[in-house]
């Protein structure tokens, strides 16, 4: 079996993108509530996509991707309504890597590794949609 990080690789680029452009760009202390769960969001969001499932199981990306659901639930609460569109796209990719993690166990890792990809890739990708909506209000 090949390692997981290569497996993620595309979709830690996408996320390092996305960080580095959260690091650019930084949220004053006038800014709307939502500005602040940005850098949590990244946070969470990276720790799941960095998620090693052949050396740290399923069980860790399943505590991974419930503490990032939780963050994100977070951050559009705080954006109500004004990103919604964004927020929808999320979700719906949350929603496919939860699908993805609820099965996974069932899976042997090799397995659940190769199906978290992609739901990982339109997570972060939509994601950063979000991320970048809200910094340009920020």
């Amino acid at each position: 079996m090949r390692p997981v990080r290569n497996t993620f690789g595309r979709s830690c680029a996408v996320v390092a993108v996305a960080l580095a452009s959260l690091g650019l760009v930084g949220c004053s202390g006038g800014d709307p509530s939502y500005c602040d769960e940005l850098s949590a969001t990244q946070s969470s969001l990276e720790t799941l996509v960095d998620t090693d499932v052949l050396a740290e199981g399923t069980d860790v990306l399943s505590q991974r991707y419930d503490a990032f659901a939780s963050q994100l639930d977070a951050l559009i609460a705080a954006a109500g309504d004004e990103f919604s569109e964004e927020s929808a796209a999320v979700q719906a990719s949350l929603d496919q890597v939860g699908t993805v993690v609820d099965e996974a166990t069932s899976l042997n890792l090799g397995s659940a590794a190769a199906q978290a990809e992609p739901a990982l890739d339109s997570l972060s990708t939509s994601t950063q949609a979000l991320v970048d909506s809200i910094q340009n209000s920020c």
